[in-house]
């Protein structure tokens, strides 16, 4: 099977030919750039993918029972249930970026309003840090639903700190990759477009 190029991987590598181009024309290696002839490809926006309401209550009740789990991984997730609960929930639920969850704290979960305010994401740089987000409209209010709010109030409850929502730092993407692992292929969710 030939492999074939999308918009964004012929731009890339267009990227790169002209950066060498351009380097070998300024310092007078070449007589002329040809790739200034040549046009980038259009990118085009990807689809938005959701999953159903179906495919989310799987998810999240593969989450929860911890089922087809080893006897190793059932021991773990004992201890992580809670957590991994409420990230999955306020993931799937406000649609907040995996470094924008591992920057909140419980000051961040307004329960009265049922909002969430997001301030800060988790930079994986330099060891791993808390930053502003990039953006002015990375800082923003996100609502959230009453099964979320529940969710986090055990979540709430169940910190020893009361002050902290602590969904792990660093180690919350790998938590999350390896939750979605954990999921048992013959329970996969389909991702398809709509």
């Amino acid at each position: 099977v030939a492999h074939t190029n999308d918009e964004r991987g012929i731009a890339r590598k267009l990227s790169s030919i002209r950066t060498l181009y351009h380097y070998l024309y300024k310092n007078d290696l070449i007589a002329d750039d040809p790739t200034v002839k040549v046009n980038m490809p259009k990118i085009h926006e990807k689809p938005i993918i959701r999953l159903d309401i179906d495919e989310v209550a799987r998810l999240l009740d593969e989450v929860e029972s911890g089922e087809n789990l080893t006897d190793r991984q059932k021991k773990y997730h004992e201890r992580t249930k809670t957590r991994d609960l409420a990230m999955m929930t306020l993931l799937l639920g406000t649609g907040i970026r995996v470094s924008e969850c591992v920057g909140l704290d419980i000051d961040d979960v307004d329960f009265k309003k049922r909002i969430i305010h997001v301030r800060r994401n988790y930079q994986c740089a330099d060891g791993g840090y808390l930053d502003t987000p990039k953006t002015a409209s990375g800082a923003r209010k996100v609502p959230i639903t009453q099964k979320c709010m529940d969710i986090l109030k055990k979540r709430r409850r169940k910190r020893e700190q009361s002050d902290l929502l602590a969904f792990g730092g660093g180690f919350v993407a790998a938590a999350i990759l390896m939750l979605l692992t954990k999921i048992p292929e013959d329970k996969t969710i389909s991702y398809g477009s709509g």
